[in-house]
Formats: structure tokens, sequence, C-alpha cells
């Protein structure tokens, strides 16, 4: 059972299959078919600006509007599963891949909440093992783990970070209802 009044860590939250079908996919493993945009900053406008501090996102569904053709992946492999054996989730507002880019030390980011005049909830799907993580204001850091979901109130404060023992680090972020 997910208590979002706390942050619930899942491991191996999908199968091997379709892990490696979502993974290979984002993190162009086999083909250069799955772009990233640069994001300037990560939490907010004003934050602290350096080499390190942007991120680059793909965006698969926001406002009611599918964005990207592989959206039926993420339906099939997530929100399915969230509705279905989870009844986490009554409604997506967005989900969104993430890249945080290697610097050659673990940076983090500002802190900041999603959606703050919206009561909902989040998920971050790890796509890689790194030294990144998120950390929560009140209930610490969470290590990026390939293949592990976290859960949480997106009114929880929060910050991302990047990586410095990998290429970058990739998740998909999940808001919902």
């Amino acid at each position: 059972m997910i208590n979002f009044d706390q942050i619930t860590v899942i491991d191996d939250f999908l199968p091997k299959e379709q892990f490696e079908k979502i993974s290979s996919l984002v993190m162009n493993a086999s083909e250069n078919r799955f772009p990233f945009y640069i994001q300037k900053d990560v939490a907010d406008h004003d934050e602290t600006v350096g080499p390190w501090s942007w991120y680059a996102t793909h965006t698969f569904f926001i406002e009611d509007e599918v964005h990207c053709i592989h959206f039926p992946i993420i339906k099939e492999l997530f929100l399915n599963k969230f509705r279905n054996e989870l009844n986490v989730m009554s409604g997506l507002i967005r989900a969104r891949a993430n890249f945080y880019p290697w610097t050659p030390d673990v940076r983090q980011h500002n802190w900041h909440t999603d959606y703050p005049h919206l009561r909902n909830n989040a998920a971050l799907f790890s796509l890689n093992t790194c030294d990144g993580y998120t950390t929560f204001k009140d209930a610490g850091k969470v290590d990026s783990v390939a293949n592990r979901i976290v859960f949480f109130n997106a009114h929880h404060e929060h910050c991302s970070s990047t990586t410095s023992n990998s290429y970058g680090r990739y998740n998909i972020n999940f808001n919902f209802l």
C-alpha cells in the first residue's frame, strides 16, 4: 500500500523485459530516436547559475495532451499499474523523462515542489544506477537505482542532482491525482 504522507521506495518495479524496453528507448541504447530538449534551469528561474545547472526533458504527456508517439508504452508499463494494481492514480497531470548531465562532482539543484497550486502526488522512476539522487527535505536521500520507483506527495520539498560516475542520470517523473 502506498502512503503519500511518507516516501515509498519500490525496487525492481518492472519485470526485467519491461524495464529493458523503457530504459533502452529513453537512454537511446539501440537507436537514436528519443530526443531530449535542454532546459536552462532545473527547479526554478532563480536557480544558482553554473555550467551544471541545466537538464534535458522529453514530455510524454502534459495538461491533458499526449506529446509523444511513445506515450502508449508509458501507459502500458506505468499508468495501468498505477491505476489498476496500486490504485494510486485517478488522473495524469504530467509524464516526463529527465536527463541530468555528468559533472566532476555530484551537484544538487534547488529545493522545489511540483505543481504547488494543485494537490497532487508524484512518482520518480530511475532508468539507470549512478551516484545521483533525489533528496527530500524531511525524509533524506533516495539513490538513483535502475528500476527503482519512489512515490511521494508532490508538495514534499525535494531536489534532484547530477551524477559524477555515469554519462548522465535518467529518470521518468510522473505527477498525478
